[in-house]
């Protein structure tokens, strides 16, 4: 059996207490179940060629169709709260939801000062959201995936900018390991690289 996010072998692993499930060494993922990963094979998307990217691959359920991937790190999350995030009156578009989601991580990036942090919102659930903490040392960043408690519900991803404020409980997780460093222009060039493929992907 081999990872639905970059093709490794699978081994067994404790997730919770007394039970282990299917997991990938390489991408820190696990597959507690099988249907999920037989649908993540059937929608995966080649994703650029980036040490940061945020791919979509749409499979008509809005899970596990949002993948982060940072170096070898993977982060599968659902487009559920993207599809809510369109204007009054006009029709869900995840793809223009995560699309402002990326212009909003590069507007970030650029306006991050040294020593300051540019964070990334990536993914939204009812009980928490997902972050990138993009620390700014000179020319290159170092980056960390965590989650905070701010509710996924409390705020749209084209809009996340306006909640970085409230990021008070920020937790890296506990897989991820050694920050990785990324220069900036290459960070920015891995956003637009994303936005790329999205396009490429848009129906």
């Amino acid at each position: 059996m081999t990872c639905g996010n970059c093709d490794s072998a699978l081994t067994q692993r404790e997730w919770r207490a007394g039970h282990t499930d299917p997991y990938c060494p390489r991408c820190h993922a696990f597959w507690a179940d099988p249907k999920v990963l037989a649908l993540v094979r059937v929608h995966r998307r080649i994703p650029p060629s980036s040490v940061v990217s945020l791919v979509y691959e749409p499979n008509g359920t809005d899970h596990h169709d949002v993948i982060l991937r940072v170096a070898t790190w993977a982060h599968r999350s659902d487009s559920y709260y993207y599809v809510l995030d369109h204007p009054v009156g006009q029709e869900p578009d995840p793809v223009a939801a995560i699309r402002a989601l990326l212009v909003g991580w590069q507007a970030a990036v650029e306006a991050c000062a040294d020593g300051e942090v540019a964070w990334l919102a990536h993914h939204f659930s009812d009980r928490y959201s997902g972050w990138l903490r993009c620390l700014r040392r000179g020319d290159a960043f170092e980056i960390v995936d965590g989650w905070a408690g701010l509710e996924g519900w409390a705020f749209y991803p084209s809009d996340f900018a306006k909640v970085v404020g409230r990021l008070d409980d920020f937790t890296p997780h506990h897989d991820f390991g050694e920050p990785v460093r990324v220069a900036r222009q290459q960070l920015l060039a891995d956003i637009q690289a994303s936005v790329s493929t999205l396009d490429d992907g848009a129906q």
